[in-house]
């Protein structure tokens, strides 16, 4: 795991110390080392978090004669069979490292080398013979990789801090990306808060010949598979298969490995599948929590004893201020995800005593784990049921939203009516996923941002598919693609690696996605379970009592904290007359939203977390580019 950066096309003078302040900022994602490789054309430098082959490792990892050269931020886990399968052809390795499988794959297939990796990863793969270089992301998403164009030349990091310590100035920010945070919490590929600096979208490449322009494109998309042919017995047992290789794959490691256990499944399979595959010292750190409502402890501790697995208790207790000043500002960019705040402090206990996790993310978008899925399998029912009495769904949807929790059936009943009573399907996709700011929401407080194309028509436009909630297999995609690849993902690196800690997610092994597609409908979610194939499955490895649980968020209580901690921050940011938020837009009725004097019928804890971090961001100064 490591942090990587690098600039081609601008003279070594000009480039070489701008890359130099851009590994020095990727310090953490990389404590172990740094490594570097300069010609006339080229500047690529790397900082090493060393995980695998620890004392001959080190990066570039170079072909043979040196004319291909690689950096690569992740771990590819096929790499003891992918290094002897080229050893038998005839090459010869620099090292054990995994990261061999790249220059000499790019040797025999060029870009389409990746193709050919199973893993997580960014990379960078300079052509010296060719003058190509070539950028590469991994199928889901799992590690970042940023690009702008610099001069005639390109830059590429694995951070935007370090990304604008290559650039000639700092760029100015993006009312689109501003429009797509607030309306997503988030900012989704292949935008930035940044104009003209991009994240290279997941599974794809980017080729830049020098002195031409970079193109992108995808050598992997999620597939749409032939339904899976067999008995409910069958898809388990072949699940079980998947699951069990996907752990197996992610134990390749030359240091101990550790676990992120919460009281759900996800993670509880990942540690029954890891304890039978050998790995008897997996140290499982457990989350302790003072609310009741959010602590998950109890539960990890009874599922780590009945799998026979030591535990490192984590109390998590933290300031709300002091929370947010020091997480808030680590993506480079706005992020309103509040779970980002316990998995950095997670990630930072787990860190002294571990350089490697396993996680359960992503066990809820490949298999089906969230409440919206049962109205997404629904909908082609309700859609049309519902379309002659549109309007009504809407009114009672916002009555009852004023009225009722939204985590209460009533309060979740309401946001399916809203859904259902939305004027198009990307209203729908809103309310039924973020639920924070809606178009109509957006023309009412902020209507400068408004005036230019909506959210999800323009990421369908540049994405070329649909973001939807049609059925099921849309949702899902949809999340996978956006919801996974934008906010999840980045918030799990981010957390990690800032502490220098790699985190490694089972369930977003591909072929066991690919698997999951597959199925019908019904096994996935069924009217009375999220995930019921998978409870299934965990029924003969963990206690009833966590295999019948309802799903629980790592949360932090956001609305306790906006009403009564950071009150006093909200007041002296958002409500004030220098507010940067209500620059953006209509100041008196951003603040009657904040201060509750409309109906906004949204995520109102959500959508005022939201403005605090985006305040939060453009009140912060820019990371400077370097003179």
């Amino acid at each position: 795991m490591c942090g990587i950066a690098g600039i081609v096309g601008l003279p070594s003078g000009v480039a070489k110390p701008r890359v130099r302040e851009a590994i020095r900022r990727l310090t953490h994602r990389g404590p172990d080392g740094e490594g570097w490789h300069e010609d006339e054309q080229t500047i690529i430098g790397m900082r090493r978090l060393a995980i695998i082959d620890l004392e001959c490792g080190d990066q570039p990892i170079y072909n043979e004669d040196h004319t291909i050269v690689a950096v690569c931020n992740g771990e590819l886990y096929n790499y003891v069979e992918g290094l002897g399968d080229l050893r038998k052809r005839g090459h010869h390795m620099q090292s054990a490292s995994d990261v061999n499988l790249i220059p000499h794959y790019y040797e025999e297939a060029g870009p389409d080398a990746f193709k050919l990796i199973r893993g997580m990863f960014a990379a960078a793969v300079w052509d010296a013979r060719q003058r190509i270089l070539t950028l590469a992301r991994d199928r889901a998403g799992k590690k970042p990789l940023f690009y702008a164009s610099v001069g005639n030349g390109l830059a590429f990091a694995s951070e935007l801090p370090a990304l604008l310590a290559l650039l000639d100035g700092s760029p100015p920010h993006s009312h689109a990306a501003l429009t797509d945070y607030l309306q997503l919490g988030f900012i989704p590929h292949p935008e930035t808060i940044y104009e003209g600096v991009f994240a290279l979208p997941p599974g794809c490449t980017l080729i830049l010949h020098l002195g031409g322009t970079p193109t992108v494109q995808p050598f992997w998309t999620p597939p749409t598979p032939a339904p899976f042919v067999g008995t409910r017995e069958d898809a388990l047992d072949t699940l079980d298969y998947h699951l069990r290789e996907a752990v197996s794959l992610r134990l390749r490691s030359d240091v101990p490995v550790g676990m992120f256990l919460s009281g759900g499944i996800d993670s509880g399979l990942v540690a029954a599948y890891a304890k039978s595959l050998g790995a008897h010292d997996l140290l499982c750190f457990v989350v302790e929590v003072p609310d009741p409502a959010f602590n998950e402890g109890p539960a990890a501790r009874l599922g780590a004893k009945h799998l026979g697995l030591p535990i490192e208790t984590i109390p998590l207790e933290f300031a709300a201020l002091d929370a947010i000043e020091r997480v808030s500002l680590l993506y480079g960019q706005p992020f309103a995800d509040p779970s980002a705040i316990p998995s950095y402090y997670v990630a930072k206990a787990a860190a002294a005593q571990r350089k490697v996790v396993l996680n359960g993310d992503g066990g809820d978008e490949v298999l089906g784990g969230y409440r919206r899925y049962w109205s997404a399998r629904a909908a082609p029912w309700l859609i049309p049921i519902t379309s002659p009495v549109r309007r009504w769904a809407k009114t009672v949807g916002e009555w009852l939203a004023f009225r009722r929790d939204r985590r209460s059936a009533l309060g979740f009943g309401a946001r399916i009516l809203r859904g259902l009573g939305a004027e198009s399907e990307s209203e729908r996709y809103l309310m039924w996923n973020a639920d924070l700011l809606s178009d109509v929401d957006m023309a009412q407080y902020f209507p400068g941002l408004a005036r230019q194309e909506s959210t999800l028509s323009r990421l369908s436009r540049m994405r070329g598919e649909e973001l939807s909630c049609t059925d099921l297999k849309s949702c899902m995609r949809s999340d996978y693609r956006l919801g996974l690849a934008d906010a999840l993902l980045p918030k799990m690196d981010m957390a990690t690696m800032a502490n220098s800690l790699e985190a490694r997610s089972p369930f977003l092994d591909v072929p066991l996605a690919e698997f999951a597609w597959s199925l019908p409908d019904r096994w996935l979610v069924s009217p009375s379970r999220t995930k019921p194939l998978l409870r299934d499955l965990a029924d003969s490895k963990l206690p009833p009592s966590i295999t019948s649980a309802p799903k629980r968020g790592f949360e932090v209580p956001v609305g306790r904290w906006l009403q009564k901690e950071l009150r006093p921050i909200v007041a002296d940011m958002l409500l004030t007359n220098d507010s940067r938020v209500s620059e953006l837009g209509n100041r008196a009725l951003i603040r009657n939203m904040i201060t509750r004097k409309d109906r906004f019928p949204g995520n109102y804890d959500r959508t005022v977390w939201t403005l605090l971090m985006l305040e939060l961001f453009l009140r912060a100064p820019t990371p400077s580019t370097l003179d």
